[in-house]
């Protein structure tokens, strides 16, 4: 599953078993929501996702699910100028990975009018990321030719966690939206952070910046997590430097 390899699924069902603060935390919040239509933050999807899986809550479950649903039914709209604070599809930083846990983590309790919705707007969402996918009438390159942007670090992410989840359940469309996810890696990422970034300080600054390598970060996690493929065997060292400069207020 994605982010979830065998070891992080034992740890989460121990945290259940033994009742630990964590676990408490997420049942609590889920509980807390759940009454609401949209509760607020996409993170919420992710929560019930988690919660539904490890518990088998079938509340829980059917919360993600409408969540993430619901976000597919604004289409285009979810992730685009439309929505509140999602300028040039800076939706898909959110919105995406949220959609992808429901649709891989979930993947047995949704129907398949469900999981054909979902996979078609992961795929639609997916090639919103780069300009070499966008449809003609969605171009908005704001990001997309700066790696080291935070949108970029989301963009990244977005199409990588599309891809996996879409290719792990045997959706065509994922394929093509990881290998270009993986092609961004390899020619762009991995030069940009060797040459402008050697001494760990993000280009975006203390904040955007470490927010881009998170985004990063993830897509190499949720890539290890699937198919054990480690795009960026030097990221500790990276994240230490990033850590340390975050300790320094003038960024010297």
């Amino acid at each position: 599953m994605i982010h979830l390899d065998a070891t992080r699924l034992d740890r989460v069902r121990r945290s259940r078993e033994i009742g630990a603060p964590e676990w408490r935390r997420l049942i609590n919040v889920c509980e807390q929501y759940l009454p609401l239509t949209e509760p607020y933050g996409v993170g919420h999807v992710i929560g019930y996702a988690l919660a539904g899986l490890i518990a088998g809550n079938a509340a829980f479950k059917r919360k993600a699910i409408d969540l993430a649903l619901l976000h597919c039914s604004r289409g285009y709209d979810a992730i685009s100028h439309t929505r509140t604070g999602y300028g040039s599809w800076g939706g898909v930083r959110e919105i995406v990975p949220a959609v992808a846990c429901v649709f891989d983590w979930l993947h047995t309790d949704l129907d398949a009018e469900q999981r054909t919705i979902m996979a078609v707007w992961l795929g639609s969402w997916g090639n919103l990321c780069w300009s070499e996918t966008q449809p003609l009438d969605k171009r908005a390159n704001y990001g997309r030719d700066h790696v080291g942007d935070n949108f970029w670090g989301g963009f990244l992410y977005a199409s990588t966690i599309a891809g996996l989840a879409l290719s792990a359940h045997n959706w065509s469309s994922g394929k093509p939206l990881l290998a270009l996810a993986t092609t961004k890696w390899l020619t762009e990422a991995l030069p940009h952070h060797a040459k402008f970034e050697q001494g760990g300080f993000p280009k975006e600054g203390s904040s955007y910046g470490v927010q881009c390598l998170t985004n990063k970060l993830l897509s190499m996690d949720a890539e290890i997590s699937m198919t054990g493929n480690n795009l960026w065997p030097d990221a500790p060292r990276l994240v230490n430097q990033y850590l340390l400069h975050m300790t320094t207020p003038d960024l010297r």
